[in-house]
């Protein structure tokens, strides 16, 4: 079932055509990769399937009620959040519940009786609401998500980490919130051999959701994609399977496209050389 689906987008900067003629269409549980040259529109296009920005023309529509994340090159926290309330904001309802409990949580200490009804009252609704949605488990789930991206301590203000520290912990917030589609840019910068390892692993094996990685690490492609979008001036060509299958089927494009240049070519060498040699018959032909 298709959760964003492009058809006939464009997008221009200027008199710099970037997007044209481009329909794609990400489905569940799909994991498809984006290469193409610097510049050739990655970013473009996936700001667009995010719904961030908007096209030209054509149009994109969205599955009713999925949840899509995009992994920005440079997250951006609210002023004095620690990295384990980061994690768990984008857990939506959960994240709600869970306000509401510690909020009634606090509030019962040195209350009235009457008062105190109400607030163990909310307090059992949130509790409830929270094991509905997985539990109090989560938190420790962010927690070890968190420590095995590289940022051990939980309880680092986001803002005084550094800009690779912070897309870790947004990383971390993505693959905690578990979405519909995860719209990964560059996911494995800043990370070292071994995480990278792990998180191969882990989208492959572990995360349910859609996937569409840009990235220009081979490994992660080929191991995790299977089936490989590549952008090449302005336009969008789709092969399946991974990195390397890409890099076959790629080849074979060329080598047809090669082919039919020659015999282009020499259909007009063969025209030029009998207009050459016959300038009396060219009226006949």
């Amino acid at each position: 079932m298709p959760i964003v689906t492009a058809k006939h987008v464009h997008r221009s900067f200027g008199i710099r055509r970037v997007l044209e003629d481009i329909s794609v269409t990400i489905s569940t549980g799909e994991h498809v990769g984006l290469v193409g040259v610097n510049g050739s529109g990655k970013s473009t296009l996936v700001r667009i399937l995010a719904g961030l920005d908007a096209p030209d023309q054509g149009e994109v529509v969205f599955r009713r009620g999925a949840s899509i994340a995009y992994l920005e090159q440079e997250p951006r926290f609210p002023a004095g959040m620690r990295a384990r309330e980061a994690v768990l904001d984008g857990l939506g309802a959960w994240s709600d519940a869970r306000r509401r409990h510690l909020a009634a949580t606090a509030a019962l200490d040195g209350t009235d009786t009457p008062a105190q009804t109400r607030l163990l009252a909310e307090q059992a609704s949130a509790d409830n609401e929270i094991e509905r949605l997985g539990g109090w488990e989560r938190v420790h789930e962010a927690e070890a998500l968190l420590d095995r991206l590289g940022v051990p301590n939980p309880d680092a203000i986001v803002d005084q980490l550094s800009g690779g520290e912070r897309r870790r912990v947004a990383l971390a917030r993505i693959l905690a919130q578990k979405p519909d589609l995860a719209i990964l840019d560059e996911p494995t910068n800043h990370l070292d051999v071994a995480t990278i390892e792990w998180l191969e692993r882990y989208l492959d094996e572990q995360f349910p959701g859609a996937l569409l990685l840009i990235t220009h690490d081979r490994y992660i492609l080929d191991r995790v994609a299977r089936r490989t979008l590549e952008l090449d001036r302005s336009k969008v060509y789709s092969y399946e399977g991974g990195f390397m299958t890409y890099l076959e089927a790629k080849a074979e494009r060329a080598a047809t496209a090669q082919r039919t240049e020659a015999n282009r070519q020499n259909f007009l060498r063969r025209e030029l050389e009998w207009l050459r040699r016959q300038p009396k018959a060219r009226s006949t032909k």
